[in-house]
């Protein structure tokens, strides 16, 4: 490895490594210890963004805390009392500079003064004739001295070419791809959209919960499923608000209707067997009462032996072992 050593400058000696690049060169004090200044650079501008919309106090003890020298800390309270002078003149409504940072990828709601990032879904009005709509935040800009909120809309079943369904469920939204450009003023408050998954193991549903499982293409006037399971006769996706019947044996889930009953009898029913498990019982009853069936299959107590006795039945038919 070879070293190119430059000019002593005040205890200091820089130290270039040939097989690094040239941004990789460290400098090396007289204790011995390197020091990257890029890295440096790097640790304070990602501390800073980290806490641009903290309190401004608190935001101006960590960077005093960043900061080594004296000189930059000096500099940095002559920047904050200028701040002062200038924030007295404002008027009130006047917004701060940390406030409308490029760099920050969130906003407060104006109803419930909620922190939204991306990938949150909210409560959007942008004027009463409209009414208010869920929306799936995307890309927040700046413009203007606003925020520019890119969202992705949620459409009610109503509100598609097929309308709503029986298998629908009161609080489901289908996610679209209409996208919107709205300022982040006319966001009122947070909500939450889940998965079918996580909605139906929910243990209390609020009024702001919602689930979604279609996409639905707007161009096209379809509905694009995720896999999704079908129940019954009927063979209906599951809707969460209806009562189902669940087979104990296969796990299957009927409506009551399909089956001729309901709801009212269907909710006194203890355990249910569907049509299909009670003709199996059925016949696994006539088998065992059969001795010869019983054996012509050797050994089916013990679920590894399943397949060797059938083996033994093939070789040894004669052989009347149980």
């Amino acid at each position: 490895m070879l070293f190119i050593k430059a000019k002593k400058k005040k205890e200091q000696s820089v130290v270039v490594d040939t097989k690094q690049p040239p941004f990789q060169s460290r400098i090396k004090s007289s204790s011995g210890f390197y020091y990257d200044d890029r890295k440096r650079e790097k640790k304070i501008q990602k501390s800073l963004n980290g806490i641009v919309y903290e309190d401004p106090e608190i935001q101006n003890k960590k960077r005093l805390l960043i900061l080594k020298s004296r000189e930059e800390k000096a500099r940095f309270r002559e920047k904050l009392k200028k701040q002062e002078l200038l924030s007295s003149k404002q008027p009130s409504s006047y917004t701060p500079t940390f406030w409308l940072d490029p760099s920050a990828k969130f906003f407060l709601t104006a109803d419930s003064n909620e922190r939204v990032k991306r990938g949150d879904s909210v409560l959007v009005s942008k004027s009463p004739e409209e009414g208010v709509y869920p929306a799936l935040v995307g890309d927040i800009n700046y413009e203007d001295n606003d925020k520019i909120v890119v969202v992705e809309r949620y459409y009610s079943p109503e509100q598609t070419l097929g309308g709503r369904r029986s298998f629908h469920g009161n609080k489901e939204l289908i996610a679209t791809d209409h996208l919107e450009s709205i300022s982040s003023r006319s966001i009122q408050r947070k909500c939450f959209v889940h998965s079918f998954f996580t909605y139906t193991r929910l243990k209390h549903v609020g009024p702001y919960d919602y689930f979604s499982r279609f996409h639905y293409m707007i161009g096209g006037g379809w509905l694009t499923p995720d896999p999704v399971d079908v129940f019954c006769k009927c063979l209906m996706p599951f809707n969460p608000d209806q009562f189902m019947l669940k087979c104990q044996d296969c796990k299957e889930r009927y409506h009551p209707a399909c089956i001729n009953m309901t709801d009212d009898e269907a909710k006194q029913i203890d355990s249910f067997k569907c049509d299909e498990c009670r003709s199996l019982d059925v016949n696994q009853a006539s088998s065992s009462a059969d001795p010869d069936i019983v054996m012509l299959n050797p050994f089916t107590s013990c679920p590894f032996m399943v397949h060797i006795s059938t083996l033994i039945y093939h070789a040894c038919f004669w052989c009347k072992c149980s």
